[in-house]
This record gives structure tokens, sequence and C-alpha cells, in this order.
């Protein structure tokens, strides 16, 4: 979340006031929880022929 919140605030001043909403402590944490509750995060990437892509074990 604090990735996209400084994308946000480089895009142009219009977009900048979300970006910096989205720094402020405590608001930070909730928008994090929200994304985690709705399933943002690392997927998994099936390729064709059954194997998955993704991190390698030794690197999880």
């Amino acid at each position: 979340m604090a990735a996209i919140a400084h994308v946000l605030t480089h895009i142009n001043l219009g977009w900048a006031p979300a970006g910096w909403t989205l720094m402020i402590p405590g608001i930070d944490r909730f928008a994090q929880l929200c994304a985690d509750a709705f399933g943002f995060g690392p997927r998994t990437v099936r390729l064709p022929g059954g194997m998955e892509g993704g991190p390698s074990p030794e690197t999880r």
C-alpha cells in the first residue's frame, strides 16, 4: 500500500492528496488491512503444462 501511495503522489497534483492521505499513520494500516481482506496480494501464475510460476521454495 505504501508503494501505491508513493506512486499516486508522483502522477500529478490531482492524485497527490490521495497518496498523502494513504501515507497517514493509521489510515495506511487500515488501507493495507482492507487490501488484504479483499484478496489483493501475491498470486501464483499457472503455466501451460500444469506447472506453477512464482517464488521458488528456497526463497519463501
